[in-house]
């Protein structure tokens, strides 16, 4: 058979008018605005990153946020975890203070405390008192340079009494118990102040949302389809690296080395600025959303407004305020009670072996697992919140 060849039809090349070109310029000229506006509307978590990176993690407790009974009650809550019995003079019996907020006794020992932020020349006849004391070992506990009189009875008592500054404050708490240290640096990580701030705005759009009913809605504009992409992606990061993380975690670890567990400290503060990064990227890019699509974003609310998320955004809550830390100790004492008499009443070596199982655990990898949790059961919150707005829009325009 011979190869026939078929005839190619040939198209005619249209020809642009000058209106056409003119168009085309104009949508690639509004696109680059568009973009342009994007840019300056995004949230720049560049400078997040790279403050991470020149940042050098500290296990540092954030004294300068308590104040004096707030700090009396952490050293009472530390010696109480370490195995001593704690009596607070200061809330107990002021008469019998002599010099002393807090007394910590073993069977082997009793040490006397005084607590203040920033000792000045009326101070000294407090420590004074406290160097008069039975107690073989007196303790004074200072968070900020005392004055220059003050200085000067520290250097009289010096032999008589220990005085430690917030750093030797802080290197006790970290080598006594540095999963409890853990816990009170994580509560003070910036992130906590963002998620309040994120819970303060997101409830009160809910609340407002009780009184209202649904409108009707526009259609999106490309910017506010950029922003809620954004805030999804935002959402995933919140949510889903927490869930991959918990699986880690949930995997006990049963060797405590301070180093391995400072490093774990250190790992985690960082995890922390990473999620606060994102958190704050969200709401950054919800507010702008929220100002252009009010009736969008109050329509997914009333559509789910009695559903779990709202629950799921109270997962996280950190409290060091003075009333919480005394319920804390009040509870670690409680419980502390009724586990000696129970032990007392009903030996049981299944029990002990049970707790000498947990004691392996190691404590700091339990306060990170923790925290995760509430963290990703937060994130699941916040998803929920913006798969409502996708669902609400979708019904109306591409149902």
């Amino acid at each position: 058979m011979k190869n026939i060849k078929k005839k190619r039809s040939i198209k005619s090349i249209p020809v642009l008018s000058l209106n056409d070109v003119k168009n085309a310029v104009e949508d690639i000229n509004l696109q680059i605005l568009k973009a342009e506006d994007m840019e300056t509307s995004e949230y720049d978590d560049s400078k997040d990153f790279l403050e991470r990176e020149h940042r050098e993690y500290r296990i540092e407790i954030d004294w300068d946020q308590f104040n004096e009974l707030q700090i009396q009650t952490l050293i009472a809550i530390l010696f109480h975890s370490i195995g001593y019995a704690v009596d607070n003079l200061h809330e107990s019996d002021r008469a019998r203070e002599d010099g002393a907020d807090l007394i910590a006794k073993t069977t082997a020992e009793s040490i006397a405390i005084a607590v203040k932020i920033k000792p000045d020349n009326k101070d000294r006849l407090q420590l004074s008192d406290l160097s008069k004391r039975k107690e073989k070992k007196k303790v004074y506990v200072y968070i900020k340079t005392p004055t220059g009189k003050f200085r000067e009875s520290m250097n009289e008592y010096k032999e008589i009494v220990d005085f430690w500054n917030e750093k030797k404050l802080n290197d006790f708490f970290v080598n006594k118990n540095l999963g409890f240290t853990s816990n009170i640096i994580f509560d003070s990580h910036e992130i906590s102040s963002t998620i309040r701030e994120a819970q303060r705005i997101l409830f009160g759009i809910r609340n407002k949302c009780l009184k209202l009913s649904k409108k009707g809605t526009e259609k999106l504009d490309w910017q506010s389809l950029m922003f809620l992409w954004r805030l999804k992606d935002d959402a995933v990061s919140l949510h889903k690296s927490n869930k991959n993380v918990i699986a880690l975690l949930e995997k006990p670890i049963n060797i405590k080395n301070r180093q391995l567990n400072e490093h774990f400290v250190k790992i985690f503060l960082e995890y922390l600025d990473i999620l606060n990064s994102a958190l704050k990227s969200f709401m950054h890019h919800f507010k702008l959303f929220y100002e252009k699509n009010k009736n969008l974003v109050h329509n997914s609310i009333i559509a789910e407004i009695d559903r779990s998320q709202w629950q799921h955004l109270l997962q996280y809550q950190t409290d060091n305020s003075l009333a919480s830390l005394q319920k804390e100790l009040k509870e670690v004492i409680k419980d502390d009670k009724l586990l000696k008499e129970l032990r007392n009443r009903f030996p049981d070596k299944e029990e002990e072996k049970y707790l000498r199982e947990s004691a392996k655990n190691n404590d700091v990898w339990l306060v990170m697992e923790s925290r995760v949790r509430n963290l990703m059961i937060f994130g699941a919150g916040i998803e929920e919140i913006v798969d409502d707005i996708f669902k609400e829009y979708a019904q109306e325009y591409l149902a």
